[in-house]
């Protein structure tokens, strides 16, 4: 019971900060405890990154099927810095994130710490709690550093 306490408070410090995203997962935490049983609890607790990570995937790729973005718009990607730096920080970000997982995998209390710096990111700093935005990130803070430094 001290896990739905918790969760209570982070949805009412979510609200009071205005985090939507973190609000709506607090609630649908809260459903998931009240209303299915433990097994499927266990189950979204099992899959449901993998899900997430899917339904993102999806997300980010729908200019593709769009047709906002194309085979010509891909290859002048590659030409230019910014292309490739993305392409070096994604793959960066990749990597780390397996790191992350072999951490985890060893020492799962870290998964709480980390979720501890998310909620506070998300909440406090307007932060978004995913991946491929973090690369998104990485990439404008160097972006901004060389052109601070007039180097572009």
């Amino acid at each position: 019971m001290e896990g739905v306490g918790i969760v209570l408070a982070l949805l009412i410090i979510s609200l009071v900060g205005h985090s939507m995203s973190m609000v709506y997962t607090c609630v649908i935490l809260l459903l998931l405890k009240w209303l299915l049983p433990q097994e499927a609890v266990d189950y979204v607790g099992q899959h449901g990154a993998g899900w997430g990570v899917i339904l993102l995937t999806v997300a980010l790729l729908v200019p593709l099927i769009q047709g906002k973005v194309g085979l010509n718009e891909i290859r002048n990607s590659f030409t230019g810095g910014l292309g490739l730096l993305a392409v070096l920080i994604g793959l960066m970000v990749a990597i780390f994130g397996r790191w992350g997982i072999t951490l985890i995998g060893k020492t799962p209390q870290i998964t709480i710490m980390l979720m501890v710096g998310t909620v506070i990111g998300v909440i406090f700093f307007k932060g978004v709690a995913v991946g491929p935005m973090i690369a998104g990130g990485i990439t404008y803070a160097i972006l901004t550093i060389l052109e601070g430094l007039g180097i572009r």
